[in-house]
């Protein structure tokens, strides 16, 4: 832009006259000084750069807290390990499988029929079971289950490597699963199940509260990508239904769970 030597006005720079009082403007006349932006122009192009840095700043802080929200552990994290012979103990009994009586002698005749009585195995009648679990040992169990202590489990983009049991003041479970995505970045998908047992073995779990990280998932399909995760994981341990099955009764409390268990 070129000054006006008379009015001042601002003109394009091949402005032959100008465009506010129509005096001819002669570039070889003008100060090297009068060719360029105008103070108004220069105070624009400040204000522009300082909104573009402010906003850059504000969109660095954004990606700052959501990478920081998936990437940092949530609270109540538990690494899994090898559950003692005693927890194992206990989950086996919730599978209540029966066992048989030795089979009654053969070949005594029935005195009234002549005939041979076969050998039959009595089925021995099981007693319901009132079992309790902590967080650790539900979250060695669900490893060791799922088979998480031997290694990463999983291909493609996200493997498992750990999950996380809670038992909460609430009623509900918390469920930390957590992944590792590219190979590199840590991700931990959090979601909460409240338990709803309306039969024998007919346990419902309602979602609550999906999250990644520490990042809300208010999104249905994020939330039952949270949900299927953690499912195509748990379908492999079919221990876990065995016990499922044979659930009467569903109690959770802050730090323990509390079941029985029967046929």
């Amino acid at each position: 832009m070129i000054n006006c030597p008379k009015c001042g006005a601002d003109n394009l720079l091949n402005a032959i006259f100008c465009r506010t009082c129509g005096e001819k403007l002669n570039l070889d006349e003008l100060k090297p000084t009068e060719v360029g932006p105008s103070e108004e122009d220069k105070k624009r192009l400040a204000q522009q750069k300082l909104m573009n840095q402010i906003g850059g700043g504000i969109i660095a802080v954004i990606l700052a807290v959501v990478l920081g929200g998936i990437l940092i552990p949530p609270g109540g994290k538990l690494k899994g390990a090898e559950p003692s012979a005693d927890v194992m103990a206990k989950f086996e009994a919730g599978k209540c499988k029966p066992k048989a009586e030795p089979a009654e002698e053969g070949g005594k005749k029935d005195k009234k029929k002549g005939d041979k009585k076969s050998g039959k195995k009595k089925k021995e009648v099981i007693p319901d079971v009132d079992l309790t679990f902590t967080n650790e040992e539900a979250t060695n169990i669900a490893n060791k289950t799922m088979g998480l202590l031997n290694g990463p489990s999983g291909e493609g983009n996200m493997v498992a490597n750990n999950v996380s049991v809670n038992f909460l003041a609430s009623g509900n479970v918390k469920i930390i699963l957590s992944c590792t995505a590219y190979k590199f970045a840590p991700v931990n998908y959090v979601i909460e199940w409240k338990p709803n047992l309306t039969g024998r073995g007919a346990l419902v779990l309602e979602d609550v509260n999906p999250k990644v990280g520490l990042i809300p998932l208010p999104v249905k399909q994020a939330a039952d990508f949270v949900k299927q995760q953690f499912a195509a994981l748990s379908g492999k341990c079919g221990e876990m239904g065995e016990v499922r099955k044979n659930l009467k009764s569903v109690k959770v409390e802050e730090g323990r769970l509390s079941i029985t268990c029967g046929k």
